[in-house]
């Protein structure tokens, strides 16, 4: 059984934590699911 891989904040050390760029490079780099902490932007928008 292969290993299942998981991207821990969106691929942190690759692209800033937590963004799109970061969940595209995790998903280029071939991970099977991803992390992110949901925050609310300036305008609380989450």
């Amino acid at each position: 059984m292969r290993p299942l891989i998981i991207s821990h904040a969106a691929c942190a050390g690759h692209a800033p934590e937590n963004t799109l760029a970061g969940v595209r490079t995790a998903l280029k780099l071939g991970a099977h699911a991803i992390e992110v902490d949901v925050q609310a932007s300036a305008d609380r928008v989450p």
